[in-house]
């Protein structure tokens, strides 16, 4: 019910559907605002200082000449306060009413309806943000400078990075950035849009006279622009590299991946970089500063694709060296920097799925049951070596002692029994957020955080001859090693970095986990290589070596820097921690004779036991390996730019150090029996087990040999200091120059040699280092370096402990190498004809003194190879390399999306070998032979073609190089090659659910090119000691009508993946 106000004294009550009615008629016929009324007689006095709606309502009906209908409960519950009015037009009450009490008032003739306007609420838009690096002239960040929103008449100044995040509303904007001295960049047309990040980097300019200032005015995109180009061709020396949003525009996943679109660099597997066709140990990785160990046993490797994409603020490749720089690198260095405060909250999954062609409709073996969390890279502790174990010296004592049989019954025989596994498809699944916090005094908090679990299962076929077959086997499909390697893969790893931000200064702490497991099942049948005419099933062996390993890398690094007061002097220090951890746990080793033939199917089921008095060097056995290093390193560096002959100057010193240790640990477990002569058993998984195992005739034990144990402790310091000057001359010429000292130790403490051997590499060094930038206009650069590095030899090359290589079929061990020296020189044009793009060609020339190659030392029953040193090498080459978008043949949409992009690399090297003879190798002579370096390729030639939108791309990149040296021997002939393939690969993706989702399909090796290795057999005419001479017409070059054999080829088989990502 409503009461309605019919009389100025009298009311009525009337039912609802009634003022329905009055009311539809009363609007029907006209309804008008207050405001939009003509001008109505009398005033009214009223003065409240407290008073409901319906009062005041009441109190106007008295005193003017209208009538007001209104709901009271509705009037009665609105309360008023200081309502007070003196003789004042009711049209102005009224008025006022309206804006102070949310009421609406609509008048017929003298009759006024009341209503109580309820506003829905506006729910404001999200704010965005602008965020960026403010550069100087060199591309060096800009602390402290002022960053204003004209309209706003706010704003900030950037951090002692250069980095700023400022949030806005909405809108389009104009940004002043100013510092004293520079010149005034005004931008127009930002434009921020609700929720999202707009990326404006700023290079700044000196102002010609400092006391006037100058204002440059410019569109959002040429500033942009701008920007980019400071980090592109403002760099100290020659530099390549991708930044975050050149990343964030790609489906890459990992920064395996993400190196492909780096100029200049060849990805292999996409993990591993070479740089400049040099292999892999004249190449550096970093994360973060620090240099990374390698992910391989025998190899200087890092796998790249570990790290995830979404992590990484740039990737940067330094090609020259400047004296703030490790000097650890020749090709190049490889610092992957990862983000610490993000720009803005995320939260992010993936989850993706593939598999290898050569899988498909085939059983995946393994030697030994897969336990249920191998997926995620932890084997059962079925593996472990037992605790105890006790070893003797076959010969020495007439009787085996008797606790032999008791520590031998200890293993487990289950890991020789052969399993087979269905197809199973590669699994990858990723998380990772993103938060950040405003606290007070304009400080901001935010750490990243992610993991990473990838499982990967490929098949790879092969034929060799490499275990002491001759190459020309290679043609007798019944002599030859034909085999498969099964390869079980599985990664985990997470990433935590915390960061705190404010005026002045920086701090983050930066946490890395990475746990990679690897467990391949190596087989082979191979015939007999003495006599190709013993072809029955009983005169032919089947190989088996199941290897698991596992290497862990903990890192935890905390830096910091500083702006100190209004000196200008900037502070960055540094410390940080790495625990490694790489295990061999449990590799089986294994070989059966022919048993039989059933329906076509040979079977081997024959073993033979060695016996250790005519022991050949090669029984069967267990392996297992404990490499545990821990690395500290530490760094300081204080800069302070100033102005000298008209122009600025950065002035930079520090010092840096670092400590590290490394412990090897091996137990060899051979499998023999304990008599004159081989005995014959069945298959392991029976005749191993522990029942069966004795001392006695006809049984078999397992024997712990002597050199077990501890086999190397290595301990490596250094300590270096530098000083280093950036300055400018007649506003075109730059010069970056200064000295780096390092003074290196290391000693490796040898257990197993004769005298406990100490490997020594203890050197002194002063580097210097010249940069030379000339800019002809402002987007074409001249540059000429020089620098002194060093790269020095790993604690596994300087280890005289011989690890088995299933690749190689041979035993790697190292050697009292020393440390090589590079004098590198560089010159390069490089022309940016708009931002992203280059167009450049290079020249460089290597001096190497005391190179490190992996060189043949013996062929026995298991071939050896050693690292070594050579007297000198020299490296040159060109360099050519291009990216360019399309868009200037005509200005289509589609031309501007298709970009062309790669780099081709021609080199030369030649080697003054050396030959290590006599007793302990201290004979040494010099070669006459011309040869290329180790690992090193005549050409290299990448190229790809890329379509990006918004909505969908695709990407195409073809990849080949020339032969490049993979095992070096003093006869040429012997010298093993590896012959390039055509590798191409194919990304396409696609991004859906308004670009927060995104679907990608990955094919690499698309062609299902093979790998294959050959030797130059009849290449070469000479002697050792009188020197090889190429024979007339003969090239290094695989041709079979050379004479040129092949000794190994693998078909690696095309991956094909695909993976969704969600990014919210």
């Amino acid at each position: 019910m409503i009461i309605s106000l019919l009389s100025k004294k009298k009311y009525a009550v009337y039912p609802n559907k009634h003022l329905k009615l009055i009311t539809f008629l009363i609007v029907f016929l006209s309804i008008n605002k207050i405001s939009r009324s003509q001008a109505q007689s009398g005033t009214v006095t009223v003065n409240y200082k407290n008073c409901t709606a319906q009062q005041l309502l009441k109190e106007l009906d008295r005193q003017s000449p209208y009538t007001f209908f209104f709901d009271p409960g509705q009037m009665n519950g609105l309360q008023l306060q200081s309502i007070s009015y003196k003789n004042v037009p009711i049209k102005t009450v009224l008025e006022d009413l309206e804006k102070r009490a949310n009421l609406s008032f609509s008048i017929l003739n003298s009759n006024i309806s009341v209503s109580l306007v309820t506003k829905v609420p506006v729910k404001k838009p999200e704010p965005g943000k602008l965020t960026g690096k403010i550069l100087d002239e060199k591309g060096e960040t800009f602390p402290s400078a002022g960053i204003r929103v004209a309209e706003l008449g706010t704003g900030m100044q950037s951090s002692v990075d250069g980095t700023y995040i400022l949030p806005l509303p909405p809108g389009t904007y104009t940004i002043e950035i100013s510092y004293v001295s520079y010149q005034t960049q005004r931008i127009t047309g930002v434009q921020i849009k609700p929720g999202a990040v707009t990326k404006l980097d700023v290079s700044m300019r000196p102002a010609a006279n400092a006391l006037k200032e100058v204002v440059v005015t410019s569109g959002f995109q040429r500033a942009s622009a701008a920007g980019l180009y400071a980090r592109q061709k403002t760099a100290a020396g020659i530099t390549d590299g991708i930044s975050a949003a050149q990343i964030a525009r790609t489906p890459d996943n990992n920064v395996g991946a993400v190196l492909k679109r780096v100029s200049g660099l060849n990805v292999v597997d996409n993990r591993y970089v070479v740089v400049r066709g040099l292999s892999d140990r004249y190449n550096q990785a970093q994360i973060d500063g620090v240099t990374q160990p390698s992910t391989e046993m025998n190899q200087r490797n890092f796998a790249f694709d570990a790290i995830p994409a979404e992590m990484v603020s740039s990737v940067v490749v330094n090609k020259t060296a400047t004296p703030d720089i490790s000097s650890e690198f020749a090709g190049g260095q490889v610092s992957v920097n990862t983000l610490d405060i993000p720009v803005q909250d995320f939260t992010q999954f993936q989850i993706g799925s593939g598999y290898n062609s050569n899988t498909i409709g085939k059983d995946f073996l393994q030697a030994g049951k897969r336990g249920g969390a191998e997926v995620i890279g932890f084997m059962n502790d079925r593996h472990k070596l037992p605790p105890g174990l006790r070893s003797f010296v076959i010969g020495n004592t007439p009787v085996v002692p008797g606790y032999v049989t008791a520590q031998s019954r200890a293993f487990d025989p289950e890991g020789f029994r052969i399993y087979r596994y269905g197809f199973q498809p590669n699994q990858n699944y990723r998380f990772t957020l993103g938060r950040t916090y405003q606290l007070k005094h304009d400080v901001n908090f935010g750490f990243v955080g992610g993991f990473t679990l990838r499982n990967n299962q490929e098949i790879h076929d092969y034929i060799s001859t490499r275990a002491g077959f001759t190459p020309k086997m290679i043609d007798s499909i019944d002599v030859r090693q034909n085999g498969t390697i099964y390869k079980f893969n599985s990664s985990l790893s997470g990433l935590l970095n915390l960061g705190i931000q404010g005026k002045g200064f920086k701090m983050s702490l930066r946490n890395m986990y990475s746990h990679v497991y690897k467990n391949d099942y190596y087989i082979d049948e191979r015939g007999n290589r003495n006599d190709e005419t013993l072809q029955s099933i009983e005169f032919k062996n089947k190989f088996n070596l199941q290897s698991p390993e596992n290497t862990i890398v903990l890192q935890h690094k905390l830096e910091s820097e500083h702006t100190l007061g209004e000196s200008g002097v900037k502070l960055t220090w540094n410390g940080s921690y790495t625990n490694v951890n790489q295990t061999i746990d449990d590799r089986r080793k294994f070989q059966a004779s022919g048993s039989g033939i059933v329906n076509g199917k040979a079977y081997y089921q024959i073993y033979s036991v060695a016996n250790p008095y005519l022991n050949d060097g090669n029984p069967d056995y267990r392996l297992y390996t404990d490499t545990r290093e821990k690395d500290y390193n530490w760094g300081i560096n204080l800069s302070r730019s100033f102005d000298f002959l008209y122009d600025n100057t950065l002035i930079k010193i520090g010092y840096s150090g670092f400590n590290k240790k490394r412990n090897l640990s091996n137990s060899t477990i051979e499998i023999f029996n304990n008599s004159h002569d081989n005995l014959i058993v069945g298959p392991y998984d029976y005749s191993l087990s522990p029942e069966l195992l004795g001392t006695g005739p006809g049984q078999v034990f397992y024997n712990v040999p002597a050199s077990s144990g501890e086999q190397f402790s290595g301990k490596a310091s250094s300590n270096s200091g530098y000083a280093m000057l950036d300055q400018k001359f007649f506003k075109k010429l730059r010069l970056v120059y200064g000295i780096r000292y390092e003074n290196y130790k290391l000693s490796n403490t040898q257990f197993k040699s004769r005298d406990q051997d100490v490997n020594k590499d203890d050197n002194k060094n002063y580097l210097p280092s010249a940069n030379l930038t000339y800019s002809f206009t402002e987007s074409l650069n001249f540059r000429a370096s020089y620098a002194k590095t060093v790269v020095r030899p790993d604690f596994r090359e300087t280890s005289i402990f011989g690890l088995y290589d299933p690749i190689l079929d041979a035993r790697i061990e190292g050697s009292n190498v020393k440390s090589t020296i590079i004098n590198n020189s560089d010159i390069r044009f490089e022309w940016y004809p708009t931002p992203g793009e280059i167009i450049s060609l290079s020249g460089f020339y290597k001096k190497f003194d005391k190179p490190i190659e992996l060189v043949f030392l013996q062929d026995a029953a298991v071939d050896r190879y050693g690292f070594q040193n050579q007297k000198s090498a020299e490296n040159y080459g060109l360099e050519m390399e291009f990216r360019k978008s399309l868009r200037f043949i005509a200005d289509r949409a589609w031309l501007r999306n298709l970009s062309l992009f790669g780099n081709g690399t021609l080199i030369r090297s030649k080697v003054r070998a050396l030959e290590y003879t006599g007793a302990e190798g201290k004979d040494i002579r010099e070669l006459s032979v011309k040869r290329a370096l180790f690992g090193q390729s005549p050409w290299i030639v990448n190229a790809g073609i890329a379509y990006t939108k918004h909505q969908y791309g695709l990407n195409v990149v073809y990849n080949r190089s020339g032969y490049r040296t993979n095992t070096i021997n003093y006869d040429p002939a012997q010298v093993e090659y590896e012959m390039g393939r055509d590798l191409v690969d194919l990304q396409i993706f696609t991004r859906l659910f308004k670009q927060k989702g995104e679907f990608k399909l990955n094919v690499s090796n698309l062609l299902n090119a093979q790998t294959f290795f050959y030797k130059n057999w009849d290449g070469y005419d000479g002697q050792a000691d009188k020197g090889f001479t190429k024979k007339e017409g003969k090239s290094d070059g695989y041709k079979k009508e050379e004479g040129d054999f092949i000794t190994y080829k693998v078909k690696t088989g095309t991956n094909v993946s695909a993976a969704f990502t969600y990014r919210f």
